[in-house]
């Protein structure tokens, strides 16, 4: 099996910089209080809860197949929703747990991240070449415009807990 690896357009790029961003100002508290210094960068995305508006043909297909393909391989895609209880688990107090979702607009060069793996994909039997070459022109089209107005909504959750006094 090869290694999993994702090339990333600069596009998908700059969408994650500006997610750590925004996750960065809406947590500032937080980190202040984990004691988590200027430069470090923590983001748990729940590709479980993604959701797009309208959803372009063959988008969900693609999703759908995607987080089968990651739960087949031992991945936790929904693990921001279990953090509260990770750190309850690893002995730790829970101070805070919360969640929020970035709303993002899809433009020209939209990739979602499963579109990176999708070699992976066929290799592993969890796609077809056909289905791939579907979900290009789905993802073409909306290269395009269409359908208009698609904007994706990504959850993003935080916890922060300590050792117990």
């Amino acid at each position: 099996m090869s290694d999993y690896a994702l090339t990333l357009s600069d596009g998908e790029i700059s969408r994650y910089q500006h997610m750590a961003a925004s996750a960065q100002r809406a947590e500032a508290d937080l980190w202040t209080a984990a004691g988590i210094v200027e430069g470090a960068a923590v983001v748990d995305v729940d590709v479980s809860g993604v959701r797009t508006r309208p959803v372009p043909e063959g988008l969900a297909d693609l999703t759908g197949r995607y987080f089968d393909f990651q739960t087949a391989r031992g991945n936790d895609l929904s693990v921001g929703l279990r953090l509260a209880e990770l750190l309850g688990a690893a002995g730790l107090e829970v101070l805070e747990f919360r969640g929020r979702f970035d709303i993002i607009p899809v433009g020209p060069g939209f990739r979602p991240p499963a579109w990176a793996a999708r070699d992976l994909m066929v290799e592993a039997g969890a796609a077809t070449a056909a289905d791939v070459e579907r979900w290009g022109a789905t993802l073409e089209r909306l290269d395009q415009g269409d359908p208009p107005n698609v904007t994706t909504f990504v959850p993003q959750f935080s916890a922060l807990g300590r050792r117990p006094a």
